[in-house]
């Protein structure tokens, strides 16, 4: 009789067999083994069944009672379903958090037994411990999506049939996240702007951080030379993208890959699919958008995107970190702005102009106005005419 695939051995007085799979996708390079005790030929054959089956999908594996995996056997079994719909970014982010907080708490205990006790003293863990060379507490945010990754997890598991229940019958004891309101007013905005046209503030900011480097062995360039000058045409040149990120409220990776096709310059739109929601957005081109599309139209470089660098290419993700740094110190703005809040300062600047909650859904590309209203809040201005009205 042949040996069944995945049996590497039986022996019969002590009724233990060893099974041994290659893990799909390794070319072999990764094997998963088990060890187990069995009543007779019969119940071998089920179990080696149920393992290659485990093995060979992990997603549609069904785990006997009594059998329930731990929160780490079962995560890491299971991972690259569990993350298979998140973008590469976003699965690091949340391998990192699985990693280092999750598993060392809660990784040993089984699915099934996971209670909102529980997850009261993983909060109350994470509350203690901090971070970084300032021993920074963990915010909030950072402790809510551990808590949501762990009930990912139990439902992809439930989904499933791993288990035969959803254990949480009460819902996540989530924290309070503070509304960040990072925002920039008319003038910040428009001295955001200016910046790129400010050679000056530039020729010293940029000499001023050179000097910052102790580890050169060169000295750093005079402002007037024309190595400066080369920096700061290429730092003017991506003016157009910020000009698009605050009067069109897209986001980075949809901006990074806007191209010609989605502009519509006659209609005055813009129609874009979002990377993130996959939902079809209609924006119109006000003026400045429309100079900042002229200005790129009129470059010498020829490619199917918009925003490009002066090599044709669509800009990086440091490239854009750091003309946003250089803007933010050249305008002076010292307070918290990331990039993403030229996102905020779109949605708060239209919420400022009334404009309703679910025209504000469709132009940012939310599936929800739950979202939307995190981001639509009156504007400095619109409080201060508030409070003129008031007296």
């Amino acid at each position: 009789m042949t040996r069944p695939t995945g049996l590497k051995s039986y022996d019969k007085r002590s009724k233990k067999a060893i099974f041994e799979c290659s893990v799909p996708g390794t070319r072999g390079r990764s094997r998963k083994r088990k060890v187990v005790t069995v009543k007779g030929w019969d119940d071998l054959l089920a179990q080696l069944r149920s393992f290659r089956d485990s093995v060979q999908h992990p997603e549609t594996a069904t785990v006997l009672p009594g059998d329930i995996p731990t929160l780490h056997s079962y995560s890491t079994s299971a991972w690259e379903s569990i993350t298979s719909r998140l973008s590469s970014a976003k699965r690091v982010n949340q391998d990192a958090l699985l990693k280092h907080h999750l598993l060392p708490v809660l990784g040993s205990v089984r699915l099934d037994r996971i209670t909102i006790a529980h997850l009261e003293d993983f909060v109350s863990a994470m509350q203690r411990k901090t971070h970084g060379a300032t021993k920074r507490a963990y915010s909030n945010s950072t402790i809510n999506t551990c808590l949501q990754l762990v009930r990912k997890i139990l439902k992809h598991a439930w989904r499933r049939r791993v288990l035969t229940d959803y254990p949480l019958r009460e819902k996540l004891p989530l924290l309070h996240e503070p509304v960040v309101q990072n925002e920039l007013t008319t003038i910040e905005r428009d001295t955001f702007l200016a910046s790129f046209d400010n050679v000056a503030g530039f020729r010293s900011h940029f000499t001023t951080t050179t000097l910052r480097h102790k580890d050169r062995k060169h000295q750093p360039p005079k402002p007037e030379s024309t190595f400066v000058t080369y920096a700061f045409e290429r730092f003017q040149w991506s003016k157009p993208l910020f000009t698009l990120a605050l009067y069109t409220g897209l986001r980075r990776s949809d901006l990074r890959f806007l191209k010609w096709e989605n502009v519509d310059l006659q209609a005055g739109v813009i129609r874009v699919i979002m990377r993130k929601t996959k939902r079809p957005v209609l924006l119109p081109i006000v003026t400045k958008v429309r100079t900042a599309l002229a200005t790129c139209r009129k470059r010498p470089v020829m490619s199917t995107y918009v925003l490009v660098t002066p090599d044709g290419k669509p800009y990086s993700e440091s490239t854009i970190k750091r003309y946003f740094t250089t803007a933010k110190a050249i305008a002076g703005i010292t307070r918290r702005f990331r990039f993403h809040d030229q996102r905020h300062t779109f949605a708060s600047t239209l919420a400022s102009k009334g404009i309703n909650s679910f025209t504000l859904r469709d132009l940012l590309g939310h599936t929800s106005t739950r979202t939307t209203e995190r981001y639509a809040r009156p504007s400095t201005e619109a409080l201060a005419a508030v409070a003129a009205a008031l007296v």
